[in-house]
């Protein structure tokens, strides 16, 4: 027979390079793995030590680290006494974060069961669990059936797929599978937030929206591209949507029960699926609700468009990553073609939809007039906004796989794309300049391309920032600098 059992849920804390923007995303993977414990029979709570403590901030190293203390960590699992904690780890920055959450619900109770769960520990599962005894299991990938699977059968969980743990000293991982149909999910258990905290603090995944009641949706998992320098292919698998109905659902629930104003749609391929993406927008159009999100350039036609702005869509990014063809095509393996990215610009300007473009430069084997490429052809596309990352090894992407078989890894890279995390010799062909001058290139072409858009069109910068600069009027100069 099936015990009932008591889980917590931890987001631990976050951290991000020193003058960047403290954003506070509500944890949605912990949400929907709540819905499904709790339809499982068992008592959840989450405990977003990043939200409680948002004002809680370290720094060392550049580095600042926002969320509840140890000593508040630790008298809220106390207080909690769960059987189960599970602790998220969608990044790898915050690996250490994690650790000492489990740590300290072994120091409160040795009987506590510690699981981790995200991308990291997916990509990094034996190690993990080899170095650190306080983690008693690891659910790889997708972790909604699997949590549920271990809770309800911890006398026998040997079986379960995608479970990682330790047997007579060896860690013995069961290969995971996914979720074919993501319809079949649960909405995310947003009861077991404050939804208003994250409000009242307006941080989001787009730190800069148009009303102040936000909420985020994930509308799909994975991806049909496998980009040099993304991870999402290895963790997610292969491209699944929602059905257009199972949006509507949810965007209506966040409508009627937490005055929602704004969605935030979390993934960059709403729109692969054209008949689906065009259903939503259709169903979306009488809910007066407003939407932004990032998109894959090739989804977009005119109808698209349309009808997207019809439906309330404000603001859209779009990621051209450079401005050299032979980055894209032979380093990046990105099926993008620059001539098609200003006449959709342009398209999406027309029907009043603002954009934000994101570039990546300093990818080995690139030249310095490549990189000088993509700021001009930041300038020429005329998105309203722009980012320049600097290529980094995100874990689980094939450049990370390069980066480590040639021994250019930077293992104190803290994944802030602020600095490289890639370090080449002069002497190798892949050597692009040095991270001192590569920052700088980039900090002083941001600026000038923040003061040029600002300049152009003063109206429609005040408009953008309005809501962020009224929450958080003492981060105003962070908007012209490099926002990552």
């Amino acid at each position: 027979m099936k015990t009932k059992k008591k889980i917590l849920l931890i987001n631990p804390r976050l951290n991000v390079s020193k003058g960047s923007i403290r954003r506070l995303p509500t944890p949605l993977g912990l949400m929907y793995l709540g819905n499904v414990l709790e339809k499982g029979g068992h008592e959840v709570s989450i405990l977003d030590s990043a939200c409680e403590g948002y004002n809680n901030i370290t720094i060392k190293d550049d580095i600042e680290t926002y969320g509840l203390s140890d000593e508040e960590i630790t008298k809220r699992i106390r207080e909690e006494n769960p059987d189960f904690v599970g602790v998220t780890c969608l990044f790898s920055k915050i690996e250490e974060e994690v650790k000492t959450a489990c740590r300290i619900a072994k120091s409160v109770n040795p009987n506590i069961s510690t699981v981790i769960g995200g991308i990291h520990p997916t990509l990094f599962a034996e190690k993990l669990m080899k170095e650190n005894p306080e983690i008693d299991f690891i659910i790889q990938k997708e972790g909604e059936s699997r949590l549920l699977d271990l809770v309800n059968n911890f006398q026998d969980y040997k079986s379960i797929d995608g479970l990682v743990f330790r047997k007579d000293e060896k860690v013995i991982i069961n290969p995971p599978t996914r979720i074919e149909d993501i319809n079949k999910l649960p909405l995310p258990a947003r009861h077991l937030i404050d939804m208003e905290k994250y409000i009242d603090v307006g941080l989001f995944s787009n730190p800069f929206p148009k009303k102040e009641r936000v909420a985020q949706v994930l509308a799909s998992r994975g991806c049909i591209y496998h980009c040099d320098f993304c991870s999402t292919p290895k963790f997610w698998g292969k491209f699944r949507r929602r059905d257009a109905e199972n949006i509507l659902e949810e965007i209506i629930h966040l409508k009627d029960e937490y005055g929602i104003q704004e969605i935030q749609f979390r993934d960059d391929n709403l729109t692969i699926d054209r008949e689906n993406a065009l259903k939503l927008f259709r169903l979306m159009k009488p809910l007066k609700i407003v939407w932004c999100s990032g998109v894959m350039l090739q989804a977009l036609n005119e109808k698209m468009v349309k009808a997207m702005a019809e439906s309330g869509c404000y603001k859209l990014t779009i990621s051209p990553e450079s401005g050299s063809e032979r980055i894209l095509r032979e380093l990046m393996h990105k099926p993008l073609q620059l001539e098609q990215v200003k006449p959709k610009v342009d398209l999406l300007h027309k029907y009043g939809i603002s954009t934000h473009s994101d570039f990546i430069i300093g990818y080995p084997g690139e030249t310095r007039e490549e990189i000088y490429q993509t700021f001009e052809f930041a300038k020429e596309i005329q998105t309203n906004s722009a980012s320049f990352f600097i290529a980094g090894p995100c874990p689980g992407s094939p450049l990370y796989e390069r980066c480590k078989k040639k021994g250019w890894l930077d293992q104190g890279w803290r994944g802030d794309y602020k600095s490289s995390g890639i370090h080449i010799k002069k002497t190798d062909s892949e050597y692009v300049m040095s991270e001192k001058e590569l920052i700088e290139l980039t900090e002083k072409n941001t600026r000038e391309f923040n003061e040029l858009t600002k300049n152009n069109d003063p109206q429609a910068w005040i408009e953008k920032y309005k809501i962020f600069l009224e929450k958080h009027p003492e981060q105003t100069e962070k908007i012209m600098g490099r926002v990552v």
